[in-house]
């Protein structure tokens, strides 16, 4: 395009005789030479520029990324780390050992395999739904151990779905949120269905708000931000008098999605 330019330009100075100017190849060869120069220059300018907002638009999002999951771990944390929660659980054990061994030996296994995720995976990004439902389990039968039969919680996703990823502690996150928004109790349960459909997995619970609670958004715009962030994609809540719905979009695991 430069020489065909350069080539126009000189051939019609030539033909209107412009500045009584008349074609000469050294012309055509010293202006080509200058503007590959101005082009090549101008080529890197642009893109050292598209690098560097590149660069700057990563960074940004890198660090949104390690705010949100700091705010993850506090969140996801707080609840299980705190001496309110450690005091609960090893209380429940406690009580456990006298009267029933095998019982308290179960609790402490599943106490060990909460602790165990938090320590290795409240730091990674995503996880594959399996380990965290795995980590649900576990966490679940400790607040069983507490609530008995005022909670239930029931897991129906196919083994299709399992590789698929979500971010860490979302799940527990979403369950200890309905634990502090819904009153417990064994004439009422509180009960959670964890399901799939069509690439989601859906969180339900039934609504029966405590006394003087005050609803917060926090939890669910913590993950709503990561999901954002991870894949560009939202969360959707759906809300009646009597049931909430939370549906999680699925993460394709990259190694399992065919090249």
């Amino acid at each position: 395009m430069s020489a065909v330019y350069i080539s126009g330009l000189l051939l019609a100075y030539d033909y209107f005789h412009f500045s009584s100017y008349t074609y000469s190849e050294n012309d055509f060869g010293r202006s080509y030479a200058t503007l590959i120069v101005v082009n090549v220059f101008l080529t890197f300018l642009n893109e050292g520029i598209y690098r560097f907002e590149k660069y700057r638009t990563t960074t940004t999002v890198t660090e949104q990324l390690k705010k949100e999951y700091m705010h993850s771990q506090l969140l996801g944390l707080k609840s299980q780390m705190n001496p309110h929660f450690l005091f609960n659980s090893l209380n429940t054990l406690s009580s456990l050992i006298n009267e029933d061994a095998d019982k308290a030996e179960d609790f402490l296994d599943h106490m060990s395999k909460v602790y165990r995720y938090l320590l290795r995976n409240n730091e990674e990004q995503l996880v594959s739904l399996e380990t965290e439902l795995a980590f649900i389990d576990s966490y679940y039968y400790l607040l069983k151990a507490r609530h008995a039969e005022g909670l239930q919680l029931t897991i129906n996703v196919p083994a299709d779905l399992l590789e698929s990823q979500i971010p860490p502690l979302t799940l527990q996150m979403i369950v200890e949120n309905a634990l502090s928004l819904n009153s417990v109790s064994r004439a009422r349960p509180l009960c959670i269905h964890i399901t799939s459909s069509e690439g989601w997995l859906e969180i339900r619970n039934n609504i029966q708000p405590k006394m003087n609670n005050q609803e917060t958004t926090l939890v669910l715009e913590n993950i709503t931000n990561k999901y954002r962030l991870l894949c560009q994609k939202e969360i959707q809540l759906l809300e009646t008098d009597h049931e909430r719905l939370i549906m999680l979009p699925l993460i394709p695991n990259p190694e399992m999605v065919p090249a």
